[in-house]
């Protein structure tokens, strides 16, 4: 046979494979033998296809790289370490704030507030204003609403209680700093339990 005649048996026999998918510049040059266009840019493309994710053995989902198996043990460990800071912390002491408490609850899309008034006996327990007997905490309680305030978002709510024009004003529902940090937590948490279609419970 010719070298012309060699040549063209090489190419017939190269663009099977180049048909079929092969990867890498060899199967690009290949094609662009067939085609005629340039093979640096058959080249380029072929480099820019996106990788498919790899089958396991037996051709099923996608295996899950060993990066991202490493990603998910972080994210769980960080959530665990949240959770059992967040627990402790709730089981510190608290000074009660003598203007009162809030019951907070998510009704709907807003969140409720309201306020009922008590007084700080001298063991640190709050107490009936009315009668000074220990408010219980197993639901047999029933007081009077003092106040009651609604917002569709945490800022909404948080600006009804504690602001009137731009200044402070909270008609004396809340006089501690720490009573005023614990409600914009609790609102945050509502609102997202909002959103995200979940019950929330107050802490």
């Amino acid at each position: 046979l010719s070298r012309a005649m060699h040549a063209r048996v090489r190419v017939r026999v190269a663009l099977p494979r180049a048909r079929g998918g092969s990867s890498g510049d060899g199967g690009a040059r290949a094609w662009c033998a067939r085609r005629g266009a340039p093979c640096a840019r058959a080249a380029a493309n072929a480099r820019a296809q996106p990788r498919q994710p790899r089958e396991d053995a037996a051709g099923g989902a996608p295996r899950a790289s060993e990066s991202d198996a490493r990603d998910g043990d972080a994210r769980a460990a960080h959530a665990s370490v949240m959770a059992s800071i967040d627990d402790a912390l709730s089981k510190r002491f608290i000074a009660l704030d003598p203007a009162g408490y809030f019951v907070i609850r998510a009704r709907g899309d807003a969140i409720e507030a309201r306020h009922y008034k008590n007084i700080i006996g001298e063991d640190g327990l709050a107490r009936d204003p009315e009668t000074n007997e220990v408010i219980p905490c197993d639901g047999s309680y029933k007081p009077v609403v003092n106040a009651e305030f609604t917002g569709r978002t945490a800022k909404e709510i948080s600006v009804k209680i504690f602001e009137r024009d731009g200044r402070d004003a909270n008609d004396g529902v809340c006089t501690m700093m720490s009573h005023a940090n614990y409600l914009g937590r609790e609102f945050q948490r509502a609102e997202w339990c909002i959103r995200q279609g979940i019950e929330y419970v107050q802490d």
